[in-house]
């Protein structure tokens, strides 16, 4: 079974919220945004960390956001990513527009544009736990301890933070420390129990350690957790999965 790594494998977006109705029209077309983050399809992140949700908000900004977080739930990335950069058009400094943007530059493989809009919230929010998350799991030169160091540091900060451990438990699942990304992931999912990624990626774990009993559990838990809310693993593996450990551990 594959981990969803990275980030969120780290990218995400904590807005609050019902959002808009899904047919509601939002303002006309917004022109094109000139973009100056660059673009590098060679390193390949698969998603997977920060929850993203919709956001409330009366005015045409909001619309935009609650459309992309729809798109964005619903796989339809370009979609998305046109919905947020709307969004992002109408109000330059919000978060929650530059965090969905690197939630989908990741989703999409574009390492070096989600590092872009990861910098941009560093920029208006030089603690942002989220945006430094997504840096540490994305950086490939500053070495595995480097970013362990910062998520650490970041987790001292703030400890109820559940996808700083996910981002933790996926660093160390890159080097194959079955035990401490274990370890992390059932600490993300402490803190956030109804998420399918985190669960899905705590069952990985005890299976790659030879727990098929507890893996069965967890695969079995984002499963059920994956019919409301968003997830980004493969059901149909999930469920061969299950089956296989089922025949041979049942």
């Amino acid at each position: 079974m594959k981990l969803i790594c990275g980030c969120l494998g780290l990218a995400g977006l904590m807005a609050m919220g019902a959002g808009v109705q899904a047919g509601e029209a939002c303002a006309e077309a917004l022109p094109p945004l000139r973009e100056s983050v660059a673009v590098n399809t060679k390193d390949l992140i698969r998603p997977g960390t920060f929850r993203i949700q919709k956001a409330t908000r009366p005015d045409s900004f909001g619309c935009w956001l609650n459309r992309a977080w729809q798109a964005y739930q619903a796989g339809k990335l370009d979609l998305a990513r046109r919905n947020y950069l709307n969004a992002h058009r109408l109000a330059p400094k919000d978060l929650d527009a530059l965090l969905g943007l690197a939630a989908v530059a990741v989703r999409q493989r574009r390492v070096q544009e989600a590092q872009g809009w990861y910098r941009r919230v560093l920029v208006l929010d030089p603690r942002n736990p989220h945006a430094l998350a997504g840096l540490a799991t994305l950086n490939r030169q500053g070495g595995f301890a480097q970013a362990e160091s910062l998520l650490r540091q970041q987790l001292k900060e703030s400890p109820k933070n559940a996808g700083l451990y996910f981002a933790l438990g996926n660093l160390h699942a890159r080097q194959n420390r079955w035990p401490q990304a274990q370890k992390a992931y059932f600490e993300a999912l402490s803190r956030d129990p109804t998420n399918p990624d985190y669960a899905y990626n705590l069952a990985v774990s005890l299976d790659r350690m030879g727990k098929f009993r507890l893996a069965r559990r967890y695969y079995q838990k984002a499963l059920q957790e994956a019919q409301l809310r968003p997830f980004v693993f493969s059901r149909a593996a999930v469920q061969a999965r299950l089956q296989t450990l089922g025949e041979r551990h049942g």
